[in-house]
């Protein structure tokens, strides 16, 4: 059996070549954005209604299955010694077990986390508890550069500076377009 080979798709661009043609473009895309807008908004009234049935006809069930669930749950810790060793009791239509959870780090109630941070870095734990992350600070970096930039030379960073540290910035420019409604020009 032979695999197909995957055709790189081309962007396809319409040729325009006058600002009446660019400004008809526009409008094509206001009208082609509006009934996509429409239909997306029918389509998702419609879906809502069908969500609203379902969660309506579900709901008794859910009720029902959270009673029986808490009631497994009662009957289960009523009878934790008649499980002996054993995690769980198979049933003929299912399985009755108690799981342990992850275990977690908790605190203290009489405690903030700030002051168990405080009682660990006094302690002989803190190198071994305390976790300190070193990261490139980017908005600093960003900012230095502004300021060289601006004629800043004595503090900022400049592009030589930023290459010896392996670093450039760069800064894309994309075109964008903004669709006038006739809701923005006050009305048709």
């Amino acid at each position: 059996m032979s695999k197909s080979k995957r055709q790189k798709v081309q962007d396809r661009a319409e040729y325009i070549a006058s600002w009446e043609e660019a400004d008809r473009a526009l409008a094509e895309i206001a009208i082609a954005q509006q009934s996509i807008a429409h239909d997306e908004a029918a389509y998702n009234q419609r879906e809502q209604i069908t969500r609203q049935k379902m969660t309506d006809k579900h709901s008794p069930m859910r009720s029902r299955i959270e009673e029986l669930r808490l009631g497994l749950k009662n009957f289960c810790e009523e009878r934790r010694a008649e499980f002996g060793k054993r995690k769980s009791v198979e049933l003929q239509h299912g399985i009755l077990s108690f799981r342990l959870g992850t275990p977690r780090v908790g605190k203290d109630r009489r405690f903030t986390w700030e002051a168990v941070l405080e009682l660990v870095r006094r302690s002989v734990w803190a190198p071994k508890i305390i976790r300190t992350k070193e990261e490139l600070n980017k908005e600093s970096v960003l900012e230095l550069s502004t300021a060289y930039d601006q004629g800043d030379t004595e503090n900022g960073m400049s592009p030589d500076a930023l290459r010896e540290c392996g670093m450039v910035v760069e800064q894309e420019e994309t075109f964008a377009f903004q669709i006038k409604l006739a809701v923005d020009e006050g009305g048709i």
